[in-house]
């Protein structure tokens, strides 16, 4: 959790604790990370780039390929 921590967009991260740890921290912990926010960029991994969505032949398509690529990006981020 610490070397993932330095990804998130909100700072302080909660650290993992132990069998002593207070409960409202414990369940503080588990919110935290379910709702991980990472500002790490992933259209690295985009289908369509930018000359392929420029070129769209129309706006129904540009906008096909827009989700696609941010389907992907939402995939990848999850990992």
């Amino acid at each position: 959790f610490e070397r993932n921590g330095r990804f998130s967009e909100k700072k302080p991260v909660p650290h993992l604790g132990d069998d002593k740890t207070n409960i409202a921290k414990v369940r503080g912990f588990y919110q935290f990370w379910s709702r991980f926010e990472s500002w790490r960029e992933f259209s690295k991994y985009d289908e369509f780039k930018d000359g392929d969505i420029e070129d769209a032949s129309c706006r129904e398509e540009k906008r096909w390929m827009i989700n696609q690529n941010e389907r992907i990006r939402k995939k990848k981020k999850k990992k």
